[in-house]
């Protein structure tokens, strides 16, 4: 629903560190617990408030988050929330639903507390503000998806492929000209630091955004792009120093921007929520979902009955899988927010990045930023064109979230076309 009247925004932020000893999640080969913290994470809120309308955005050091913490914070809080989790590779699990995971579940309530708590505080500096736009391109990512001579794909180096090296920048003023806060957007996977490293971090995204809040002010959101298939081009040896070098890089492109910032018309506040439901080959006639993922264990040389211990040491989540059209499937969680001159949009998936071009395009003539693990993440969205050359993001992906078969080939059409169908009830 849309209202009128004047914009209001507040920022808030929350240090949202694990105890020493858990595990940091996202690589397959770390198998210790954190050693202690390198830098903060953070939990940063921005909330936005037109009329008796609030949509509250949070900024989150995490790999990602399930869908079901996130319903249980928009529950306490009482307005939509976006949780953009930068998928730093450096953070510390956020989810189990084994009950012997006595620690990370106190970590997750503790998280729950903390991020409630940025919310509620950016709505108390709740303030009339003014929107400021910017963009430019930014050269820190390579595309990941190696082409090895037998034609087969794995994570590497791929100079011949997509990039999208656009940085978007929004700036909230107050009306005196202060700078409240921004909102980074562009995409790269924050893994500078490998799986060696067992330090919490947040990686390339902390290093960017200590150097914008040092020389600017403000707090600073970062919302990750379309970064399923890119990686930072320093990402090899475990060097801190790499993070400060890729986020000093990205600062610059941003700093330059902020040169160049125009004012956005807001003049609604409009946030829609869909779920795209992805069938899975070969589940058609199904009466349970068949654990087929099991396989993986292969991959490590374990037995297959060892996979669900594996999965539930290095990767503990549950994916919520629904009977669809005879064939069991699970749920894309798309968003769209309208401000007017402003859009964001986004998928909780890892989305390719020429997805995420595409997707901005629907919004010809507006400011338009998409990210993509917002609110929940059940793995890799490649275009059609990467799908049929198979690697990791396809052929294995499916199997750590625990689904019984392999997504279509056609499941960016389909989150595409949710996409489309939201920006319909816009117009």
């Amino acid at each position: 629903m849309s209202e009128t009247g004047s914009l209001k925004v507040g920022f808030a932020r929350q240090i949202i560190n694990p105890p020493t000893g858990i595990l940091t999640i996202g690589f397959g080969d770390r198998f210790k617990g954190n050693r202690g913290v390198h830098d903060d994470l953070t939990a940063t809120a921005m909330v936005l408030a037109l009329g008796d309308q609030q949509v509250g955005i949070v900024a989150l050091d995490l790999l990602a988050v399930h869908e079901d913490f996130t319903r249980e914070l928009e529950n306490f809080c009482g307005i939509p929330l976006l949780l953009c989790c930068a998928h730093t590779h450096s953070a510390p699990m956020s989810f189990s639903s084994n009950p012997l995971r006595t620690k990370v579940k106190r970590y997750a309530e503790t998280l729950r507390e903390k991020i409630i708590l940025a919310v509620d505080q950016a709505r108390g500096q709740l303030q009339p503000a003014s929107l400021f736009w910017g963009e430019g391109n930014v050269d820190i990512a390579v595309n990941r998806r190696e082409r090895l001579p037998d034609g087969r794909v794995e994570i590497g180096v791929n100079p011949d492929g997509p990039v999208d090296r656009r940085v978007a920048v929004i700036e909230a003023r107050s009306e005196e000209g202060e700078v409240l806060g921004r909102v980074i957007n562009m995409q790269c996977h924050a893994t500078v630091m490998g799986p060696e490293n067992l330090l919490v971090s947040a990686d390339w995204v902390g290093a960017m955004r200590r150097q914008l809040e040092d020389a600017s002010g403000g707090l600073t959101v970062y919302i990750q792009g379309a970064t399923g298939d890119l990686n930072p081009k320093l990402n090899v040896g475990n060097d801190f120093e790499n993070i400060s070098r890729l986020g000093g890089e990205a600062y610059g492109s941003i700093s330059e921007i902020l040169t160049r910032l125009q004012y956005i018309q807001v003049d609604r506040l409009t946030h829609l929520r869909s779920d795209v439901m992805i069938p899975l080959q070969g589940t058609e006639g199904m009466k349970k979902p068949a654990k087929t993922y099991r396989e993986v264990a292969k991959t490590v040389g374990l037995p297959p009955f060892l996979a669900d211990i594996a999965l539930e040491f290095l990767y503990p989540w549950k994916t919520r899988l629904e009977l669809y059209q005879g064939a069991w499937a699970f749920p894309i969680q798309e968003n769209l927010l309208d401000l007017g001159g402003l859009v964001l949009m986004s998928m909780g998936m890892e989305v390719f990045n020429q997805i995420g071009q595409e997707a901005r395009c629907f919004f010809e003539g507006k400011a338009a930023v998409f990210g993509s693990l917002v609110n929940s993440c059940y793995g890799y969205l490649p275009t059609r064109a990467e799908y049929e050359l198979g690697g990791y993001e396809v052929d294995m992906s499916w199997k750590i979230y625990r689904m019984p078969g392999p997504m279509p080939a056609n499941a960016d059409q389909l989150a595409l076309e949710g996409l489309e169908r939201l920006k319909t009830k816009l117009d």
